[in-house]
């Protein structure tokens, strides 16, 4: 479902997130998946599109965020090696939203 379809529906989970958040949150998350994947080899190694992942199914992106989760010194180490150089606030924003992501965690 799109966001454009999340504000049509009155019914769908309010988000914490503006829009430009989200995007920038899930421009971020892709990296840090893909960083967790090189480090730990788990799927083939992947490129990032505008559009999204490529070659990366949703259960190869489960199973890399659940080794996320368990593993609480990964994402410390990407704001560390920062391999994309992102800007201080991106890896901020990256932070908070993942510690709240992991306090929930969400399917």
């Amino acid at each position: 479902m799109t966001s454009q379809n999340l504000a049509r529906n009155p019914d769908a989970p309010k988000s914490c997130l503006t829009l430009q958040q989200a995007e920038r949150f899930y421009y971020i998350w892709r990296r840090v998946l893909r960083y967790v994947n090189e480090r730990k080899q788990m799927a083939a190694p992947f490129a990032i599109t505008d559009a999204g992942l490529e070659r990366m199914s949703g259960e190869q992106a489960v199973a890399i965020r659940d080794v996320l989760w368990a593993e609480d010194g990964l994402l410390d180490d990407y704001a560390r090696d920062n391999p994309d150089g992102l800007a201080q606030a991106d890896l901020d924003l990256a932070a908070l939203i993942l510690s709240n992501m992991q306090c929930c965690r969400w399917p």
